[in-house]
C-alpha cells in the first residue's frame, strides 16, 4: 500500500474539514453543557424561589391582614355591615400571599434599578406594585385608594427589608 507509513488516508475516511465534531447526549441529541453553567442556573432558582417565599410571607402579612383590615375600615366608613368570617379572612390573607409571591418574583427581577436606600426602595417597590393593583380595586373610590396604599406601602418596606437581608446571610455563608 504507497500510502502506508506517510500519515495519509484515503478519501472516503478522511474528516471533513471545517465542521467541528460535537460531543452529543444520547438521549436528547443536543451538546451537552457541564460545569459552571448548571451551578449558576441552581442559583437563579434558590433565588427566585427564596424571591417567592419571602414575598409570599410579606404578602400574607401585609396584603392579606392588612388588606384585610382597610376592608373592614372601609365597611365601617361607609355604614356597611362589617362582619368578618373565618373563611373570608382567609381568602384574603391567601389571595394577599399570591400578590405577594409575584411581588416578590418582581423584586428578584428588578432590584438592581432600584435606588440602594434600603427604606426608599421599599417604599418605592410598594407603590410600583400599588400603581399596578388599582385597576382590581372594587369598588373604585377614592376612600378605597387610601385605606390600601399604606398595605401596599408597608408590603414594599417588609418585603425588601427581609429579602435584603436574606440575600446578605446568602452572600456570607457562601463566602
Amino acid at each position: 500500500m504507497p500510502l502506508a507509513g506517510h500519515g495519509l488516508r484515503p478519501t472516503p475516511l478522511r474528516r471533513r474539514t471545517g465542521r467541528p465534531q460535537l460531543k452529543r447526549d444520547p438521549l436528547d441529541g443536543g451538546p451537552t453543557c457541564r460545569g459552571p453553567v448548571t451551578s449558576l442556573s441552581i442559583a437563579h432558582i434558590r433565588r427566585f424561589a427564596t424571591a417567592v417565599v419571602v414575598g409570599a410571607a410579606s404578602g400574607a402579612l401585609c396584603l392579606g391582614v392588612g388588606g384585610r383590615l382597610a376592608m373592614h375600615a372601609f365597611a365601617l366608613a361607609t355604614a356597611r355591615s362589617a362582619g368578618f368570617t373565618v373563611r373570608g379572612s382567609l381568602n384574603v390573607v391567601f389571595a394577599g400571599a399570591i400578590a405577594g409571591a409575584i411581588g416578590g418574583l418582581l423584586l428578584a427581577a428588578i432590584e438592581r434599578f432600584l435606588t440602594q436606600r434600603l427604606w426608599l426602595r421599599g417604599a418605592l417597590f410598594g407603590v410600583v406594585c400599588y400603581v399596578i393593583a388599582i385597576p382590581g380595586f372594587r369598588p373604585p373610590q377614592p376612600l378605597v385608594f387610601a385605606l390600601f396604599a399604606p398595605a401596599f406601602v408597608g408590603y414594599g418596606v417588609v418585603l425588601t427589608v427581609t429579602w435584603e437581608r436574606f440575600v446578605r446571610s446568602r452572600r456570607l455563608t457562601s463566602a
